[in-house]
């Protein structure tokens, strides 16, 4: 049976926690990932220790409930070690046990290339180029369906938000996760408060 081919918008700390529990699954293929505020080089090295590390010159993301803005333009085509080395090391899970590198702005991870994107607009994005059928949408800034329906528009065909929504069903591993039926296309995956609570809630 061919793995699940997954997408990863975002790649702060829950998206690199999903791709490093996703390469320890062989039934789970990480084919893309897009961030437009990180380098693929220091991406690659923080997959394996996680420094929490936020560049001074970082900025704020579109529609963030914050108002921070530095002098920092992503670009489509960067060449640096940053996604790299946030693949590669973090302090709370260490070092990725697998080996990761980098092919021009791809990533590299166990000699499989995992193709890097760097766009703002989640439309933009073409996930339908690595067949990734299942996005996770780890940025904290799509969290509502209207929101999150742009990756449906590059060719993904589930989205699985990684926080709260206001309007998309949420399930909660151990909780209800067996309600879900698979007619909703735009799914939460909660907060990680109600990650840690409700399991123990329900019992």
């Amino acid at each position: 049976m061919a793995p699940i081919k997954v997408g990863i918008n975002g790649f702060g700390r829950i998206g690199r926690i999903v791709f490093r529990n996703a390469v320890e699954h062989p039934d789970i293929e990480v084919v893309a990932v897009n961030d437009p505020f990180i380098e693929p080089h220091y991406a690659r090295a923080v997959l394996t220790r996680a420094m929490l590390h936020v560049p001074p010159s970082y900025p704020s993301l579109p529609h963030a409930p914050y108002n921070i803005t530095f002098s920092f333009e992503p670009q489509a085509n960067v060449n640096s070690p940053t996604q790299v080395y946030m693949l590669k090391y973090d302090s709370s899970h260490g070092i990725f046990k697998g080996e990761v590198g980098n092919d021009g702005n791809d990533l590299v991870v166990n000699g499989k290339t995992v193709k890097f994107y760097s766009e703002r607009d989640p439309a933009n994005i073409k996930w339908s180029e690595t067949g990734a059928d299942y996005v996770v949408e780890s940025t904290g800034v799509f969290t509502t369906i209207d929101k999150a329906k742009a990756h449906l528009a590059g060719g993904a065909k589930k989205v699985i938000i990684s926080a709260p929504s206001a309007d998309a069903p949420m399930y909660v591993v151990g909780v209800n996760e067996n309600k879900y039926d698979g007619s909703a296309d735009i799914i939460s995956n909660a907060s990680c408060t109600t990650n840690c609570l409700a399991p123990l809630a329900k019992v």
